[in-house]
């Protein structure tokens, strides 16, 4: 049993240097603390990894892609995790240390997170579903670093600037027919609400950072829901 060749190992018959190989589609709970005596977030992940494959092999050892997050998530269990792309910096790096001829280390995590929301007149207490993210990615040798991504999607309303434009304008010339000056028909149009259509968007953010520094995914998620024209509250 000792002598069994590791095909992995071998020379291929076609040297190609592969930037990503990889697994997709691993689901794992995560357990985020939140601090501040609040309970911890938990969430349903999905897993990407990937490293690259020098010329020199034929095949990456795929199954300690799966060691290496659950091992990951093992010791999360014993030391808290507060940020999401600090979990995948460390999945990367040790993806590094498990293949030894791999230079670059490559981790994306999607999840669900749950946002409690008050509607703003009848007060009604309702749930919301924001799409998450972190990426991590890790080079090995002298120059070596971790450079990770942590971002938001959320769903909001939004007015559409067009139409207003075009109801503006319809106003001021109106008003320039009824002999009202030309200043002060632009000032009334500004003051004066004006009709539109809205519509669904989505907002996205995605932030890159490095070393040991992090950003609150509430407030990325904030940051975007202030930047809509309003918020999407879901009741049914």
């Amino acid at each position: 049993m000792d002598n069994l060749p590791d095909i992995q190992a071998c020379e291929p018959d076609y040297p190609f240097n592969l930037t990503r190989v990889g697994v997709t589609g691993v689901k794992k709970l995560v357990k985020v603390e939140r601090g501040n005596d609040e309970r911890p977030v938990i969430l349903i992940s999905n897993f990407e990894v990937f490293v690259d494959l020098p010329s020199d092999r034929k095949g990456a050892n795929l199954s300690r892609n799966y060691e290496v997050i659950d091992e990951a998530l093992e010791e999360a269990i014993n030391r808290p995790v507060y940020e999401i792309e600090e979990l995948c910096g460390e999945i990367a790096k040790k993806l590094l240390s498990r293949h030894e001829y791999a230079t670059r280390a490559e981790v994306k995590m999607k999840s669900e997170y749950i946002v409690r929301r008050q509607t703003p007149v009848s007060k009604v207490t309702c749930q919301e579903v924001v799409d998450i993210f972190a990426e991590a990615v890790a080079r090995a040798g002298p120059g070596g670093y971790v450079r990770k991504t942590v971002g938001a999607e959320v769903l909001g309303t939004t007015a559409c600037p067009c139409a207003q434009e075009i109801m503006k304008d319809r106003v001021r010339q109106e008003l320039a027919k009824l002999g009202i000056a030309k200043d002060a028909a632009a000032d009334f149009a500004e003051r004066m609400p004006i009709a539109t259509h809205n519509q669904r968007g989505r907002g996205s953010i995605s932030i890159e950072v490095r070393d040991r520094r992090c950003v609150s995914i509430d407030r990325i998620i904030r940051i975007i829901e202030e930047s809509m024209s309003a918020k999407v509250y879901g009741l049914l």
